[in-house]
């Protein structure tokens, strides 16, 4: 399971979408899809490494111009289940839940920028079409009821179909990377790397700050990756007990 995407200004994604769109349009791309990116399909069909190290490379020195941070939270079933029995403020909330938990924590209490956001307000827009989508509406509407803090700063969940905007697609791309990375871990054993050098996922942390938690073991790790930096910096423990139940 894995959550992943890009928190910016409102008045920033405003500059962002135009100018992505234009950066896609000039590549044939009509809609970013990490699936299809990997596998070469639609509008990737017969791409070489090369041009797609390059298209990412593009892509995302434009985007640092726009976005704070990309985020991205991935849990597998098996550590998940063992955080459980560890922690008992977590019976009731599922890998999505800790996912989508870890992700609202993380801006909110480790952010760059947090004081602009607790002066305003922190939405969220999701890819429409997942069965369990319902949970992170009910999991939002929870920690808005939970805390004053929370009910201040958190504002609105919406979803978007994936042809809606420019923004979603550059989401789904971190996620399906992310949900990679964290498949060769499950495979390999956990190591500190979150990609690998030369290939998409480094060239994907080379100039915008990412965000990264993981269920690992019985306990919820984060690392902040910037500066093209493949090793975790900041590495720690993070549990913070207002996210520590739910529902989701």
């Amino acid at each position: 399971m894995t959550i992943a995407g890009y928190y910016t200004s409102l008045d920033s994604w405003a500059k962002f979408e135009p100018v992505a769109d234009n950066f896609l349009n000039s590549y044939g791309v009509e809609v970013l899809r990490g699936k299809d990116f990997r596998s070469g399909h639609k509008s990737f069909k017969n791409w070489p490494l090369r041009k797609k190290l390059q298209f990412v490379d593009e892509l995302y020195f434009l985007a640092k111009e726009y976005l704070v941070e990309g985020v991205c939270s991935s849990a597998q079933k098996k550590e998940w289940l063992q955080i459980k029995a560890h922690y008992s403020g977590y019976q009731n909330m599922s890998p999505l839940g800790l996912c989508f938990a870890t992700v609202i924590s993380g801006i909110l209490t480790k952010s760059m920028v947090w004081p602009q956001i607790f002066a305003s307000k922190l939405s969220f827009i999701v890819e429409e079409g997942n069965k369990n989508n319902g949970n992170l509406v009910n999991y939002f509407n929870y920690l808005k009821k939970s805390d004053d803090k929370l009910r201040n700063v958190l504002g609105s969940i919406t979803f978007v179909g994936k042809r809606d905007c420019r923004a979603i697609q550059i989401a789904d791309f971190l996620a399906f990377h992310g949900r990679l990375v964290c498949e060769r871990w499950e495979k390999e054993g956990y190591t500190l790397e979150w990609g690998r050098k030369g290939g998409v996922e480094e060239t994907i942390l080379r100039y915008v700050r990412h965000r990264f938690n993981r269920a690992h073991g019985n306990i919820i790790v984060e690392g902040t990756i910037d500066d093209s930096m493949l090793e975790a910096t900041n590495f720690m423990f993070a549990h913070d007990p207002r996210f520590g139940k739910g529902t989701g």
